[in-house]
């Protein structure tokens, strides 16, 4: 049985939905002026399959970018809660990847306590993540140590 549209009716359903498309393309150009995207950027979404795959470094890379609203030129939405999430998620990955011996962690974490930012800086910590790395060998932390000027004062 169908249902017949009177004549009358289909002014204001026309108009329904006209309004509705403009009410999309309103908050289209609304989104896009106000500096988010719709869905995550690639690159974003890139870095966060690999934080969750285990990156310490990408979880930091998306942290930063959520606390900053960019990243290496490429802009988001600042979103604190992420950036700390993220931010945490990644230094725990790193401190436990540092005691079981992974020294490029170490590094990592080390730098990010040591110089702050992106978490208040506690270089005390930071200094300890760096010597380990350094003992362990691995050379860009002992170069860091060392262009510091650190190094020397430790020794």
């Amino acid at each position: 049985m169908l249902i017949e549209v009177s004549s009358r009716m289909r002014t204001p359903l026309r108009a329904a939905r006209d309004l509705c498309r403009r009410s999309l393309i309103a908050m289209f150009f609304l989104a896009v002026w106000a500096g988010t995207a719709i869905g995550a950027p690639a690159w974003l979404d890139s870095m966060k399959t690999s934080c969750n795959q285990g990156s310490t470094q990408d979880c930091l890379n998306v942290g930063v970018a959520y606390l900053t609203g960019e990243l290496r030129g490429n802009k988001i939405a600042k979103d604190p809660k992420q950036a700390k999430m993220f931010i945490d998620d990644g230094l725990r990955m790193g401190e436990q990847r540092c005691k079981q011996s992974d020294y490029v962690e170490c590094y990592t974490v080390g730098l990010a306590y040591f110089e702050g930012g992106m978490v208040p800086a506690d270089m005390p910590r930071g200094l300890n993540f760096l010597q380990k790395s350094c003992k362990g060998g691995y050379k860009k932390a002992c170069d860091w140590l060392d262009n510091s000027g650190l190094q020397q004062m430790i020794k």
